[in-house]
Formats: structure tokens, sequence, C-alpha cells
């Protein structure tokens, strides 16, 4: 409830969920005028049925209605999240099989070769969490990087069997890293 009355999260959900903040803006403050003037509407009908007496509740059911409208998209962001967390951990052990079946494939045993090669037969969500994984690494190949990669992967998922096997993703990321540099170094020789 106090997450929902300060939205303490509501960052976190847009990096999460992908969303577009202006758009997310744009549809919360129609929400917030559409159920304004339902509340004006609900009011007047009242005030017409009942008469002044309920002129006060009248009052306050406007603004009322325009708060419940300005925290529905929130609401609903929230429940997306607790989806797709839950959809993620019901993926996850999907991902790991297909993963293994493909860094068997690959000949110097590349991990992100291999994650990039598992997302056409991943769903979403997780599909996106891997596509965001890859590019960050592209990016920036520094283990720092790698790492910060995997662990806000990892977070996602969110189960500690998923924190383990990524972990040990990430050390056979660094050890590719480590030979591959130590094949530069004898080829360059």
């Amino acid at each position: 409830m106090k997450e929902l009355l300060y939205e303490s999260r509501l960052e976190e959900y847009y990096k999460e969920l992908d969303i577009d903040v202006q758009k997310f803006k744009g549809q919360r403050l129609m929400y917030t005028l559409v159920f304004g003037l339902l509340g004006f509407l609900i009011s007047g009908a009242l005030i017409f049925a009942f008469g002044k007496q309920f002129l006060i509740l009248a009052l306050f059911l406007v603004p009322l209605m325009s708060f419940i409208g300005w925290k529905w998209l929130y609401l609903q962001l929230k429940n997306l999240s607790i989806a797709n967390k839950k959809k993620l951990d019901m993926l996850f052990p999907e991902f790991l099989t297909t993963f293994i079946s493909l860094l068997n494939s690959q000949a110097n045993g590349n991990v992100i070769n291999a994650i990039e090669n598992t997302i056409p037969y991943m769903k979403e969500p997780i599909k996106s969490q891997l596509i965001m994984l890859v590019r960050r690494i592209y990016e920036d190949s520094s283990i720092d990087n790698a790492y910060f990669a995997f662990n806000e992967f990892s977070k996602t998922i969110d189960n500690k069997e998923s924190e383990q096997i990524l972990s040990l993703l990430l050390d056979m990321y660094i050890c590719l890293l480590y030979t591959s540099d130590a094949a530069d170094d004898r080829i360059s020789v």
C-alpha cells in the first residue's frame, strides 16, 4: 500500500518493462481526467437524485476519483511486473536447456554467441532481457560491464539458481576473454 501511495518503484518499472515514459504520462493524465469526469457525473447524479444533502460527498468524489485514475496505471505496472517475474522464473529452465545445447555447437565455447543464438528460440519476457544482456556486453566487453550486465539479468530472473548459474556463465565469459587475449598476444609476437 505504501509503495502504491509513494510510487517508490516507478523508475524501476519503467526500466524493467521498457516503458515509453512520455506515452505513460500521457495515458496517466487521460485516466486521471476520465476518472475525474466519471466522479463529476456520479456527483451530479447523486445531487440530482437525493438533493443537496450529498453535496459534501460530491465535492470529495471528484478528487478521489481523479486520484484513483492517477494511481490506476501504476497499479497496472506493478501487476505487469509481478506477472513478468513469474513468467521469467518459468522460462529460465527453457533458456538454460536451449543455451546448453547451443553452447556445445560453438567452436570456441563463446558464451555470448551462444546466448545470442538462443534469443530466437525464447519467448517474451526473457527474450527482451536476453537482447538487453547481449547489447550491453557488445557495447562494452570489459569484465566490469559484463559483471554488471549479468548481475542485472540475474536480478530480473530473481531466484537463487539463476544467480548461481549466471555467475558461472560470467566466469566462463571471463575465462574466454583471458584465453582470447592470451591467444591474441601469442599471435602478435
